[in-house]
């Protein structure tokens, strides 16, 4: 089993809240890093 499969056969375990949150919190992440990126310039 890859590293890829072993992942997404773990984020299938977790309950779906979960997996909705963490979701939620990366995507914010990449919004203030791209956002900040953009000031920066």
């Amino acid at each position: 089993m890859t590293i890829h499969e072993e992942t997404i056969a773990k984020i299938q375990q977790l309950p779906e809240s979960v997996v909705v949150v963490e979701i939620s919190d990366y995507i914010d992440c990449l919004l203030i890093k791209r956002n900040t990126h953009k000031l920066e310039l």
